[in-house]
């Protein structure tokens, strides 16, 4: 909400050091099956510095998924490969097998 884009992807390089790469390592050492989804809960553009209604950007964490790139920002999602998911889509995508 402060607007400052530095700090904001300092928040998410941090987010996935200390958590998310390190959760999907211990995952992936263990062999077990996963998928981790990733999604705030807001889109609040640095910009305008204030929620918005566009829709929110996610990623899905799977073993042997394909990256479309190291960039998790709101430009990047809009060219991922599930597109725009509504409603119940976005469960039902992170859950089927």
């Amino acid at each position: 909400h402060s607007g400052d884009v530095g700090g904001k992807i300092g928040a998410i390089e941090a987010f996935d050091s200390r958590l998310a790469s390190n959760l999907i390592k211990g995952l992936e050492s263990r062999g077990y099956d996963y998928r981790l989804a990733v999604i705030p809960d807001h889109y609040t553009p640095c910009t305008v510095r204030t929620h918005v209604r566009d829709p929110t950007p996610f990623v899905i964490a799977q073993p042997g998924g394909e990256s479309k790139g190291p960039e998790f920002d709101e430009e990047s999602a809009k060219l991922g490969s599930l597109g725009l998911l509504k409603g119940d889509s976005f469960l039902r995508t992170l859950i089927r097998s």
